[in-house]
């Protein structure tokens, strides 16, 4: 199944000729030499390749073929080749995926990759990153695609912005209770309004952070623009309620005042 689709195949095709050249002069023999040398490379990276997810994920022979047939299928029906896909399986193994969950993933990062044009690569790695911060499984990996893909073209965020945005701030926002939809959604808004990748990132790590265990002079700067912190019988208050009732309060201040307000709650960083 493998010298088929990277190549080694069409040789066949491609002997007759070669052989009526090689009668006529030889010169197309030293072509088609090199051919079956590059085809014959490529089959071993690829090869390559598949063992190391074997060995990463800790697969048996079964596994090895079916990350083959994987990246060979998706290779055959989309822009990114075999090989690519391949190598897209390794990032996402290392981020402690079986070969089972790679391979079921691999669908969906590959429609995200095209969608958003940025490297099956990339787009492998912050789709786990994804995937492990808020604990689902890899079956969820066709949502976290699209969710990146439309947010990337939709906003002034690219895949790369979004992928750093995650890595800081993913943890905090989901230990705060923001899904992953609310953190895409943050991210697109802050790279609207010019604040990208690791700088939005942080911000919004900084911006949980001062919720959950907020300074004195936080709680007070929100408790005066009538936000609450907790329920009437002294429980924290879900997160993204407390961000909904701080987007009303912002709306009846000025920019100066909202500036003031977000520097005194989220601190210089998170404002």
């Amino acid at each position: 199944w493998i010298s088929g689709s990277l190549g080694l195949g069409t040789f066949t095709a491609a002997a007759t000729p070669a052989t009526l050249a090689i009668a006529a002069g030889g010169k197309a023999a030293q072509v088609a030499g090199k051919f079956v040398k590059d085809s014959v490379m490529a089959y071993g990276d690829f090869q390559g390749t598949l063992k190391q997810v074997q060995i990463i994920t800790g697969g048996t022979q079964k596994d090895f073929e079916l990350l083959g047939d994987t990246a060979i299928d998706i290779g055959s029906k989309t822009s990114m080749g075999a090989q690519e896909v391949a190598e897209a399986e390794v990032e996402f193994a290392k981020l402690g995926f079986s070969a089972q969950e790679t391979a079921k993933a691999m669908t969906g990062i590959v429609y995200a990759a095209e969608a958003s044009g940025s490297s099956i690569q990339l787009t492998s790695t912050i789709v786990g990153d994804a995937l492990n911060i808020w604990q689902m499984g890899a079956d969820k990996s066709m949502h976290i695609a699209d969710v990146l893909a439309q947010t990337a073209n939709v906003s002034a965020a690219d895949m790369s912005d979004l992928g750093y945005t995650i890595q800081y701030a993913g943890a905090a926002a989901s230990q705060a209770g923001l899904s992953f939809e609310d953190t895409a959604a943050m991210a697109a808004l802050m790279a609207n309004n010019g604040i990208r990748g690791s700088k939005a990132g942080t911000s919004i790590r900084t911006a949980m952070t001062n919720l959950i265990s907020p300074t004195d002079n936080a709680a007070a700067a929100l408790e005066s623009v009538g936000v609450q912190l907790k329920d009437t019988e002294g429980n924290a208050r879900p997160i993204k309620d407390v961000l909904k009732d701080l987007r009303v309060a912002f709306h009846d201040l000025s920019k100066e005042q909202q500036l003031e307000l977000a520097t005194k709650i989220f601190g210089k960083v998170g404002a």
